[in-house]
């Protein structure tokens, strides 16, 4: 649900004019989730969103897997990019306008 939210709030600032918050909304949420791999924030809340809230697409023991890693990991407030600091992030760029 907050892909969507963010999606929705960079068409805010587009139909704005204020194309330079939306891109720079674009560039953090495409940056790397993890050190360890290259998966952006970006795509973990997609492949969460789609399995679990939006499309309820087929979920594999895989995914089931992946999403509970990627759950433990947005959840922990000792994580770099746990949900918490992302959203913080975020509030950080739009504050810019």
């Amino acid at each position: 649900m907050t892909l969507f939210l963010l999606y929705s709030l960079q068409n805010f600032y587009r139909a704005k004019g204020q194309d330079k918050i939306a891109q720079e909304i674009d560039d953090y949420l495409d940056s790397k989730m993890f050190t360890w791999t290259d998966l952006s924030i970006r795509t973990v809340l997609k492949f969460l969103a789609d399995k679990f809230v939006c499309h309820i697409d087929s979920i594999s023991r895989e995914d089931l897997a992946l999403a509970n890693s990627f759950m433990s990991h947005l959840g922990n407030p000792y994580e770099e990019n746990n949900l918490r600091e992302i959203m913080k992030t975020i509030a950080q760029i739009m504050n810019k306008s």
